[in-house]
């Protein structure tokens, strides 16, 4: 949902360009390939060194997750850290602070065959880091409808984004290895 409304916390010349860069299979693979990096850094990385904190809970009890945070860095946590006076929420563009409402709202704002994709191509990641399985109904029609339309999907991306990937070539490559890596 957040990536969905990127373009809402976005400049006026990106909306359109953001806009074109949302399709629910590509950003689930996407987030895919993101989360599959967790667990082979977590084996490389001495776990003095690695702390993963869920959005959930840093949102939901600041006062708790930020002194855990100070802690493991060693840094001394300090009251006025929580007092956050810039939005990062693409689906709450006014509030200035450290809020919870993002949480669940995926429920109510994510079209079912949208979130349906997600959690069959993200499954394996979503259940390695501590979530359920939700349970849906959806429209497998409309499922398989955003299925075929993937590819004019991944060429909206590509022509959206020309400008920051670099040549097209090697970022494929490097899209499509992390993902069957």
């Amino acid at each position: 949902l957040s990536y969905k409304n990127k373009w809402r916390a976005t400049s006026t010349n990106n909306i359109k360009r953001i806009q074109n860069l949302y399709h629910p299979v590509l950003t689930s693979l996407i987030w895919k390939s993101s989360a599959k990096r967790i667990n082979p850094i977590s084996k490389i990385v001495d776990s003095d060194n690695l702390m993963i904190v869920h959005y959930e809970a840093l949102v939901t009890s600041p006062n708790k997750v930020v002194p855990q945070i100070c802690s493991f860095i060693g840094e001394t946590y300090e009251p006025h850290m929580l007092d956050v006076n810039k939005n990062n929420s693409s689906n709450n563009v006014t509030d200035k602070a450290i809020f919870s409402s993002s949480v669940g709202r995926w429920k109510k704002e994510l079209d079912s065959p949208e979130a349906y994709i997600a959690d069959i191509i993200c499954r394996k990641e979503l259940t390695s880091l501590g979530y359920k399985k939700s349970e849906l109904s959806v429209n497998h029609a409309q499922v398989l409808w955003l299925f075929a339309t993937l590819p004019i999907g991944i060429l909206r991306a590509l022509i959206a984004n020309k400008e920051t990937t670099g040549p097209l070539l090697p970022y494929l490559g490097k899209r499509i290895y992390a993902l069957l890596k």
